[in-house]
C-alpha cells in the first residue's frame, strides 16, 4: 500500500509515531525534551488511548505456546501505572 495516497495509513503512521515518542519520554529512553514537548505528547497520547477500544494485547488461543503470551506481555510497551497524574497540570 502507498501511504502517500492512502490517508488511513498516514493517520495510523502518525498514531504509532506519537505513541512511540510518548513511550520514549515516559520510559526516559531519550532525555532532554522540554516540558512543552512532554505535555504535547501526553495530550496526544491521552486522546488516542481514550478512543482506543483496547489498551492491552489480546492473548493468543490455547493452541499457541503459553510462553508466547508471557513473552508478549513482558516486551510490550506500556506506560507506568500513574502516567496521567505525572503529566496533568
Amino acid at each position: 500500500m502507498d501511504s502517500k495516497r492512502n490517508a488511513m495509513i498516514q493517520i495510523s503512521d502518525l498514531i504509532v509515531y506519537i505513541c512511540k515518542k510518548f513511550f520514549e519520554i515516559e520510559g526516559e529512553y531519550k532525555k532532554g525534551y522540554s516540558s512543552e514537548i512532554k505535555q504535547f505528547y501526553f495530550e496526544c497520547y491521552k486522546r488516542i488511548i481514550n478512543r482506543a477500544h483496547r489498551s492491552t494485547l489480546w492473548e493468543l488461543g490455547p493452541s499457541t505456546d503459553k510462553n508466547v503470551n508471557h513473552l508478549l506481555k513482558v516486551v510490550s510497551a506500556m506506560p507506568s501505572g500513574q502516567w496521567r497524574k505525572k503529566y496533568e497540570t
